[in-house]
């Protein structure tokens, strides 16, 4: 993103908006789970799935450190929904 457009979210108090937060992976998460619930996978499957594009966004996303927490907490939910 160019740095004037950064600059120009910032100077009106909307720079949050351009930064990736753990309601963002929530959004993720709940949204494939969903979908992957419709789709009738077992759940093991649908949770590997989930995790595995989890990891895709983080690197997409740079591996930034409000990413990456926010990840490792997406995939620690799905693991926990895998081994009860």
């Amino acid at each position: 993103m160019p740095r004037e457009v950064m600059e120009t979210f910032r100077l009106s108090s909307l720079a949050h908006l351009l930064a990736v937060s753990g309601a963002h992976v929530n959004y993720i998460v709940l949204g494939l789970t969903y979908l992957l619930g419709k789709s009738n996978l077992p759940r093991r499957r649908a949770s590997l799935i989930v995790i595995s594009i989890l990891l895709l966004f983080m690197g997409i996303a740079g591996f930034t450190p409000s990413v990456v927490r926010a990840c490792i907490m997406g995939i620690i939910l799905q693991v926990s929904r895998i081994s009860s």
